[in-house]
């Protein structure tokens, strides 16, 4: 009975290493997509990651669109720009603050970057780390469920990147790697607990790099805290400052209740403006009715504290200066 049951253990034990064998076989022959099939034999059931990889003929498929998105497209320079620190929405000197957006910062081993644009005529850059350094990824408000990125590096052949993603206490959730070339290939990964860093590896003069990084958790778009079936915005306005048109003001964009940004405010007023302009003949019943109910949004503003007298004053200003109607200030 003994050896019945050993028997057993072992058939059972062969039927379980066949099959990943097999599996990974089969997938070998589908490069784009080993690493995600073989991985559910690598890790337990119990895992809490899945991982995305673009598909031949560029298809990408990911559990959420909508997400807040950092493409690196806001520098005013052509070709290759060299700089050093951490990379967040206080801009380092080569953003201007707010260009970044907020919940997201870029370091690396050495803290040295490139931003690299290969066509000047469609911009695209490139955030890679300077030198045969890994590049850092720190989600930092602790509620990304949910990252998708272009993942690239600096050379003129196809070579395997490697990706390490951390979740609290730099615990380490799981491993990926992706077969690219300079422009990159799309990566995703969704967890069940919140991911708090993604590591890009170097190896062999690997230089990783990453544009179009989308990241939050799908059911809370714009990371806000509130949950999209209650909040009045769910794709709030989270730039780092005021704007209006082309006038971008050093006064911080703050949440004025649940869901609610400043900017969410001004859009909302400037669609209703916008939503009644018929050319010439209203434009100034307009703009003086956009001044009007602006101020009567920055006097809450201010009786709240969340601005000066003088920061009032200034977006006042900013206002009657602003073509509205008609900006599109989402556009």
């Amino acid at each position: 009975m003994k050896h019945l049951k050993n028997a057993i253990y072992i058939i059972f034990a062969l039927t379980v290493i066949l099959s990943c064998e097999k599996e990974q076989n089969t997938l070998f022959e589908n490069t784009e997509v080993k690493n995600q099939e073989i991985s559910h034999c690598d890790r337990p059931e119990n895992s809490v990651l899945t991982f995305y990889y673009e598909e031949e003929g560029g298809k990408f498929y990911f559990p959420c669109e909508g997400l807040p998105l950092e493409d690196f497209n806001e520098p005013n320079f052509i070709d290759i720009f060299r700089f050093n620190g951490i990379l967040d929405e206080n801009g380092n000197g080569i953003f201007r603050p707010g260009d970044i957006v907020s919940g997201v910062e870029f370091s690396s081993s050495n803290n040295a970057f490139a931003l690299i644009n290969y066509d000047p005529y469609h911009p695209s850059n490139i955030l890679v780390a300077d030198g045969e350094t890994n590049l850092i990824i720190n989600f930092t408000e602790g509620n990304v469920q949910l990252a998708s990125m272009k993942i690239a590096q600096w050379s003129r052949t196809y070579r395997d990147v490697y990706l390490d993603v951390y979740g609290w206490e730099e615990n380490l959730l799981g491993e990926s790697s992706i077969f690219v070339h300079t422009y990159g290939k799309y990566w995703g990964v969704s967890s069940k607990e919140p991911i708090m860093k993604i590591i890009i590896r170097s190896s062999n003069g690997l230089w990783p790099g990453v544009d179009d990084i989308s990241f939050g958790y799908c059911d809370d778009l714009d990371n806000d805290g509130i949950l999209n079936e209650d909040d009045p915005y769910p794709n709030s306005n989270r730039s780092e400052t005021l704007s209006f048109g082309e006038n971008n003001l050093d006064i911080k964009n703050m949440f004025i209740a649940d869901g609610t940004t400043m900017m969410d405010q001004i859009d909302n007023l400037i669609i209703q403006i916008n939503e009644s302009y018929r050319g010439e003949s209203n434009w100034d019943e307009l703009h003086k009715a956009f001044t009007t109910k602006l101020a009567h949004i920055t006097y809450y503003w201010r009786i709240n504290k969340l601005i000066t007298a003088g920061e009032r004053a200034e977006i006042s200003n900013a206002g009657w200066n602003t073509d509205i109607p008609y900006f599109n200030q989402k556009g």
